[in-house]
């Protein structure tokens, strides 16, 4: 029996002759394209001919030695002194090999140079010359964004004979910063899910049609207690916010649907290729709704998430999170905000704050008690856990309240901060004065200049802090001592901020339940307007 490891006459003739044709290939090749020279002596040639890369730069040193007590230490391939009188560090690489090491290198001799000779960043500057961008391109472009000191990239050409031509500055590339979903989404309904999925397949190929490549499709089907519904498959999309480029493109496809857009107005252009597709897609019923809105749809199960573009790796977005995505999760654009951050990693620090700030924002004194409180937190090295509910909507809470009891509708916040052995918790929520006020609701709506369809309709934001005064009631917060009981109890103290600073006290305030007692006019006002205004 032949032992079929051991190769035929032909397969060793045909591997040859395979050898012989990449060889020829590759000669000609070599033949075609002349071979660079090595990276010393492109620096060599640089170091002479300096004004290649800017006027007026005197030659210090070629390979300049620096020192490193604390470890490995460096030699710049070009050090030059230019018309200001401050030093220019030039590091060259010649291949996507070598290119590799360069940001590191140039961080390395920035320190050392301050290190060594006493050097400020602003004493001196950095020159990435390389005659390859193919594996610096996108490094560059994010480090140049945020290096602490000044950092230029010049591509170097060579002629056909291999010696220096010319130099060309390397921009970089704007780059991505990730994406953030429009929270504006636009669903579609029908009476069979046969209907949903020709649906699902003519949006693809609509938007791609338009060029929008970032976008997340998710089914919901009507599953609820609530009886029949005419409608009860859908689809929604999903929008990654529009970059300019993708706004710009948008009013080119649809010049008379953009040509009156004000800069005022939040996701224009997104709402414009909803509506192309509402017009151009049938389906039963147009749905518009929110991460909130979408989430509170409890009858309603959503499954089969699915992204496209960016949002199309699935190791990367697997369904449970895209489905946590679709719902808010992170989002500054949701009522409720659940987080869980470390002080350490600066960046989602950064983002929590920012999200924070933009979810309690008019919520009274919340905002600039926890931002002093977040404040004091970044020099505890702590772990924060936030769970924030902010409506905007103390009437709707109220009226929850007083029908069943229900408090969820209230505006509330629970951070919790732990820090090595020891941990507190500030806790927010809404308390009355204590002065019952003879009046009805048309009363505080009256004097807030609006009505309850005004109110609900989304206003309440607006005129939030006039109801909230006419009523007596405010947005405390309160933190438990640290090591003490992460619940409300004896050792909670109220905090405000007095004189910029972080001030902790005796807090006052009694509960809304109270509220509603000391005020049954207004109680029954809203119990019937809310009736009258949502069919109850």
């Amino acid at each position: 029996m032949r032992d079929n490891r051991i190769p035929t006459c032909d397969q060793v003739l045909c591997k040859a002759k395979f050898h012989t044709e990449a060889s020829r290939k590759t000669t000609t090749d070599m033949r075609s394209e002349p071979a660079i020279p090595r990276e010393s002596v492109i620096r060599d040639k640089l170091a002479e001919r300096l004004d290649l890369i800017e006027p007026n730069l005197e030659l210090v040193a070629v390979e300049h030695y620096l020192p490193n007590p604390d470890g490995a230490s460096g030699f710049v391939d070009i050090l030059v002194r230019d018309a200001r009188g401050d030093l220019v560090i030039i590091e060259l690489k010649r291949d996507d090999k070598s290119a590799r090491q360069a940001l590191h290198e140039l961080e390395k001799y920035v320190g050392l140079m301050s290190q060594v000779s006493g050097l400020r960043t602003d004493q001196m500057r950095c020159i990435l010359v390389s005659t390859s961008w193919h594996e610096l391109a996108l490094p560059f472009s994010r480090y140049k964004k945020h290096a602490d000191f000044y950092l230029k990239g010049l591509h170097l050409f060579l002629d056909t004979e291999g010696e220096l031509s010319h130099c060309d500055e390397f921009v970089g590339y704007a780059g991505s910063v990730g994406n953030e979903l429009c929270p504006m989404y636009m669903g579609m309904l029908f009476g069979n899910p046969e209907s949903r999925d020709n649906a699902a397949e003519q949006i693809v190929a609509q938007l791609a049609s338009f060029s929008i490549e970032d976008y997340i499709l998710i089914d919901v089907d009507h599953t609820g207690p609530s009886g029949w519904v005419s409608s009860p498959f859908g689809i929604f999309v999903a929008f990654a916010m529009f970059p300019p480029a993708v706004e710009q493109h948008v009013c080119a496809l649809f010049p008379e649907e953009t040509e009156d857009v004000y800069e005022d107005e939040d996701y224009w252009h997104e709402q414009v290729i909803q509506t192309q597709l509402s017009e151009s897609i049938q389906s039963e019923e147009i749905e518009n709704s929110s991460p909130d809105g979408l989430a509170s749809e409890v009858e309603w199960t959503k499954s089969n998430a699915r992204g496209f573009g960016a949002y199309g790796n699935s190791l990367v977005w697997p369904e449970n999170v895209l489905l946590r995505l679709i719902a808010g999760a992170d989002s500054a654009h949701t009522v409720n905000y659940t987080t869980l951050v470390s002080t350490a990693h600066a960046q989602a620090w950064s983002r929590m704050r920012s999200t924070v700030a933009r979810v309690i924002d008019g919520d009274g004194a919340w905002p600039e008690v926890i931002g002093a409180w977040l404040d004091e937190s970044e020099d505890l090295n702590a772990e924060i856990n936030v769970q924030i509910y902010s409506p905007s909507n103390v009437l709707s809470g109220l009226e929850a309240l007083a029908r069943s009891s229900d408090d969820s509708y209230i505006a509330a916040l629970a951070i919790g901060r732990k820090f090595g052995s020891r941990n507190n918790l500030v806790w927010g929520t809404i308390v009355w004065d204590g002065t019952a006020r003879d009046c009805s609701l048309q009363d505080v709506l009256n004097r807030a200049d609006t009505d309850l369809l005004d109110y609900l309709a989304g206003s309440s934001w607006v005129v939030e802090p006039s109801i909230m005064n006419s009523l007596g009631l405010r947005y405390v917060t309160m933190e438990s001592s640290p090591g003490s009981s992460d619940l409300p109890g004896d050792a909670a103290r109220e905090l405000s901020v007095v004189s910029g600073a972080l001030a902790r006290g005796d807090g006052s305030g009694d509960s809304l339940a109270s509220f509603l007692v000391a005020h049954p006019i207004f109680t029954e006002s809203l119990l019937a307007a809310y009736e009258r205004t949502i069919f109850r």
